[in-house]
């Protein structure tokens, strides 16, 4: 699981001894439900709003019978305020804004998922 692996990559960055990297292994819970709360209990309370709102709206896409993938463009709509969104502005943003709320999306989904979703590939 990506979790165990950032925690082994993060004790090899660290220089830590085989034994440590063992202790890492060992922390981590062996049922899978308790692994899952082990991952969200450590997402920072500033970003807990947003970790419920990412999983929530990427588990009933997935549910949706919806095929395509959902982009980050889209997902990152997702995560606006909404007098933000009613009180928008509709026009076509350039490259440059798009690739600002791509790097955006991608970053809070790191802060506030921990691992449970991963971004795959940034420009």
């Amino acid at each position: 699981m990506a979790f165990a692996t950032k925690s082994l990559l993060s004790g090899l960055q660290k220089l830590d001894s085989l034994d440590i990297l063992a202790q890492r292994l060992r922390e981590l819970p062996p049922d899978l439900n308790d692994l899952y709360r082990h991952i969200l209990a450590k997402v920072h309370p500033r970003y807990q709003q947003y970790s419920a709102i990412i999983l929530r709206t990427l588990y009933r896409y997935i549910h949706s019978g919806n095929f395509e993938p959902m982009t980050l463009l889209h997902l990152s709509f997702t995560t606006d305020r909404v007098e933000a969104v009613l009180n928008a502005r509709f026009y076509a943003f350039d490259i440059q804004e798009g690739l600002l709320r791509y790097r955006q999306i991608a970053q809070l989904i790191a802060n506030s998922c921990y691992g449970l979703v991963e971004v795959n590939c940034l420009p």
